[in-house]
């Protein structure tokens, strides 16, 4: 069985809703998909992250580089991770994201072709009898609404039977990307984070499981541990991205 095509599609919403608050880029933009084809006519999906780069440079990434690359090669006997050595390209968060989406898709093949979802087919054995404990994960706000105004939402998920609940700090109101969030970090009111963190906590009790995503909004190494250490105090499960 052998690759014949690869298609890219983006996807877009027709009525843009203006928003009070600023939007990930993707929801104007769109999500980009693509759709890998072998010679039977079997054909799974994939997504790359949108985060990665722009849709053109996925786009091109996917069609022009990786797809020529595996046009006409046997599906079982692909090797992705060899890909990543051999194609140029500046931007590896991109390739990366495109080689994870060819991933999705020949996974998708493998299980239409054996018939079993494709749980069943990465699962060596068998995990998906087990109960999953899951978290879940909320907790957006921008600077001018209130933490207070999450307090509802940690106690619905606890309602909701989920073992957690994650949390992030105030966005800022000019929406910023994600790779512009690491090179400058946008700084947030850290005393008022932990005062919301010590109100919340007492809320949902000492066992239902509290997270923090701060995105790598920290500053430097000594607001990370000054974060770490408070809420080591209140019990908090994990602490994700600080730096």
């Amino acid at each position: 069985m052998k690759i014949k095509s690869l298609e890219t599609f983006i996807l877009k919403k027709k009525n843009k809703k203006k928003s009070r608050y600023p939007m990930p880029s993707f929801f104007n933009e769109g999500f980009i998909f693509l759709k890998l084809t072998i010679n039977s006519g079997l054909y799974g999906v994939g997504e790359p992250n949108p985060y990665s780069g722009k849709l053109d440079e996925i786009k091109d990434t996917l069609n022009n580089k990786i797809f020529p690359l595996l046009k006409n090669k046997n599906f079982n006997d692909i090797n992705l991770n060899s890909l990543k050595k051999i194609i140029p390209i500046k931007n590896s968060n991109c390739l990366n994201s495109c080689i994870a989406a060819i991933s999705q898709a020949l996974n998708d093949i493998k299980g239409k072709e054996k018939k079993i979802p494709v749980f069943k087919l990465l699962s060596k054995k068998n995990f998906y009898k087990k109960k999953i404990r899951v978290y879940a994960s909320g907790g957006m706000i921008y600077e001018k609404q209130d933490y207070k105004s999450l307090i509802e939402e940690a106690l619905r998920f606890k309602e909701e039977r989920f073992v957690g609940w994650k949390f992030r700090p105030k966005s800022p109101n000019i929406l910023l990307s994600h790779i512009q969030r690491i090179k400058k970090p946008p700084p947030f009111d850290v005393k008022k984070l932990i005062k919301f963190s010590e109100e919340l906590r007492l809320k949902v009790g000492k066992e239902f499981k509290l997270m923090l995503d701060l995105g790598c909004r920290c500053r430097n190494l000594d607001e990370a541990k000054y974060i770490i250490d408070a809420l080591s105090e209140m019990n908090f499960f994990f602490l994700e991205e600080p730096l």
